[in-house]
């Protein structure tokens, strides 16, 4: 487990209510030749003003992006998220830690019913997302809207802001999930599953099948059953492997820039 730490900066309340490390300000007009095209990004923050509305906007907030975006040529992955984290300000090299857990940046991947970039199932690129699930560029879209939206929820429900770690949890198990998890930290990470809506509606079988299926080998050897592992031993694993991933990315960022 690395020991690379995530701050959690809490600020005042910004466009989706996120951490200042997670949510990133307006990019800086840069009209250098050698400026990445990504910089030029159109800011759709705005858009996460949908999730407080009691009305529907009229067009999908991921299909707007998309519109926006239907002139440029469909990218390698990496600049599909980097898009998608201009986009709705995003921090790049976190949504990259999430986007390698997940599926290694494999746009086809498929675990189960969840698929793409960023594992979404068709319920959740239904909901936040538009086009094709797997289109890098659809299914990135679509995360960066989940991620900010479902951040916004966690946080009416336990009024902390959520910081990277968070968000990559919140993405994996849900913003009820989530929130069970951190707020009972105690408790049997399966009955923290099974504390949710979704929990109790597929009972105790799917619970621990969406710990244990979210439990990686070297903690499985150690833990033995999913009996033996708490909330907070699973946020743990989970801090632990996001940090790894992001001080990655973000060493590599800083090398390019030198």
């Amino acid at each position: 487990m690395s020991t690379a730490e995530i701050v959690d900066e809490p600020v005042a309340r910004t466009l989706a209510s996120l951490g200042q490390d997670v949510v990133q300000p307006p990019p800086e007009r840069d009209t250098s030749s050698d400026a990445p095209k990504a910089a030029s990004t159109q800011d759709f923050r705005y858009l996460v003003y949908y999730v407080w509305s009691e009305l529907p906007p009229a067009e999908k907030p991921a299909e707007i992006v998309l519109r926006a975006f239907k002139d440029i040529p469909v990218g390698t992955p990496a600049e599909e998220i980097k898009r998608a984290s201009d986009a709705f300000g995003l921090d790049f090299n976190f949504m990259m830690a999430v986007a390698k857990i997940e599926s290694g940046f494999n746009p086809n991947q498929r675990t189960g019913s969840y698929i793409g970039l960023f594992q979404l199932s068709y319920y959740e690129f239904g909901k936040f997302g538009f086009g094709e699930i797997r289109s890098p560029r659809d299914n990135a879209v679509a995360a960066a809207y989940k991620m900010i939206t479902e951040g916004i929820q966690f946080e009416w429900i336990t009024h902390r802001t959520p910081d990277k770690s968070d968000l990559y949890l919140i993405h994996q198990q849900g913003w009820e999930g989530a929130a069970e998890h951190i707020s009972r930290p105690a408790r049997s990470a399966w009955k923290s599953m099974c504390a949710t809506s979704e929990g109790r509606e597929k009972g105790e079988k799917w619970c621990k099948r969406a710990i244990w299926g979210n439990t990686l080998p070297t903690f499985k050897r150690t833990w033995k059953s999913v009996d033996n592992v708490t909330s907070e031993a699973f946020v743990g694993m989970w801090r632990g492997r996001v940090a790894e991933f992001y001080a990655k990315y973000v060493a590599i960022a800083a090398a390019v820039s030198q």
